[in-house]
Order: structure tokens, then sequence, then C-alpha cells
């Protein structure tokens, strides 16, 4: 990944992502999720990360929204190079999500 598109990333994430522990009984599925209405950027970031789109299922009165997820060991590179970029509660977020996180 560029280092344009790492500091695109870590901006939208910054805003509009969460970084997840796994739970104790599958530490290993650490989570990047971003969700939006916006299709556009979110299948840029399906590309940036090799990811596809999610469509999660809606209300019939509510605007559809896209994701993408990142888990396990990708999620888990990817928030290491995030980290720096990020503001002080997301380097929490990914703190936590890595403490919980065994590497391979």
């Amino acid at each position: 990944m560029e280092d344009k598109d790492l500091y695109w990333l870590a901006g939208l994430l910054e805003g509009e992502g969460a970084f997840c522990k796994g739970s104790p009984s599958k530490p290993n599925r650490i989570i990047i999720v971003v969700e939006m209405t916006d299709e556009d950027v979110i299948q840029r970031i399906a590309n940036l990360t090799g990811m596809s789109v999610q469509i999660p299922k809606r209300r019939k009165n509510w605007k559809q929204t896209y994701q993408v997820v990142v888990t396990g060991a990708k999620a888990a590179n990817l928030m290491v190079l995030l980290y720096p970029l990020m503001g002080i509660r997301r380097q929490m977020q990914i703190k936590n999500a890595l403490d919980s996180y065994i590497y391979p």
C-alpha cells in the first residue's frame, strides 16, 4: 500500500472505523470494520485491503449501508501500520485488539 493510501485510510478509519479485540474463545479474530452509506468509499477501502464489500441488511425505510471487515492476521498487520497515524482513542482500541491477539 502506498503511503498516500495508508494516510487516507488512517484518516477515514479515525472517524468512521472500529478496531475490536477477539473474544476469549477466538482471540485471533481481531477486527477492523468500517460501515457507511458511501459505496465508492467502501469500495476503495475494499480494494486497498484486499477484502470484499459486504451489504448489511437494513430496514426498508433506512438508507443502504456498505461495510468492509478485515480480520485476523491481515487486521493485525494493518493495525500495526496504522497505529502511529491514529489519535489516542483509536490507538487504545488498536492496543487492546493487538494485546488480545496471539501471533502464530
